[in-house]
């Protein structure tokens, strides 16, 4: 009797709990919706952000990145944990044998130089949109199609790979490593892409820049975790 009560309660409350969930998620979607729209209102009708905004801005990006590198911290911690002290949960031996090595000056080294073009090409364009927007405009295309061309080169790779998700812990690491960084790359993707669209409708300046500013960060932060990526996971494992 005292146990089924127990359980009610409990899950009354975790109903409860789950509808606040519901509408926290929805109070800040509005919440975010709201502050887009604001802005975006500023730059169309002033042509510029405020000072006081942009210093907001950009520590609101550096936090949201610096969340970034703890996300990917844990999976890297756990990726490290099992590499280098494999225990009898995983056959004490990392990977096991089934698993073979990827050649990473191959189609990883491909992606590599693939994104740190990419990372040149918006660096480039931050500058010339200074100067030359039709220069700008072309590099940020690059970049752009840059990102496209490494996420297609990932859907091949993951095809042709003799190991899935559920094999081993080294597949499900490898999965989750690459696989949320894929993600990361397809969201800059379309920020960038977003930008290349407000430079063709002439909505950025040498005064109103700064979200694409805030954009170019954090493709740069997509190319430094695909650099750990490809020094620990493909070439570390190699060597």
């Amino acid at each position: 009797m005292v146990f089924s009560r127990f359980f009610s309660l409990y899950a009354l409350v975790s109903k409860q709990i789950f509808i606040l969930f519901k509408l926290g998620v929805i109070a800040t979607i509005l919440f975010i919706l709201l502050w887009g729209v604001s802005t975006l209102f500023e730059i169309l009708f002033f042509g510029f952000t405020r000072y006081v905004k942009k210093k907001a801005y950009k520590l609101a990006m550096l936090l949201f990145i610096f969340s970034e590198v703890i996300f990917f911290r844990g999976f890297f911690w756990r990726f490290f944990e099992s590499s280098l002290r494999p225990n009898l949960d995983i056959g004490i031996l990392w990977p096991r044998f089934s698993i073979f090595s990827l050649n990473p000056f191959l189609i990883p080294f491909l992606n590599t130089l693939i994104l740190l073009t990419s990372g040149v090409f918006v660096t480039i364009r931050h500058y010339l949109l200074l100067f030359n927007k039709k220069m700008a405009r072309y590099y940020l295309f690059f970049t752009v199609l840059l990102g496209l061309y490494f996420s297609l080169i990932q859907l091949t790779e993951y095809k042709n790979l003799h190991f899935r998700i559920c094999d081993s812990v080294f597949g499900c690491n490898f999965f989750l490593l690459t696989g949320f960084h894929g993600a990361h790359v397809i969201i800059g993707r379309l920020l960038l892409l977003f930008s290349l669209s407000r430079i063709i409708n002439f909505q950025l300046n040498k005064l109103n820049f700064l979200a694409f500013e805030l954009r170019a960060w954090y493709w740069h932060f997509v190319d430094v975790v695909w650099l750990f990526l490809f020094v620990f996971v493909y070439w570390w494992r190699y060597v």
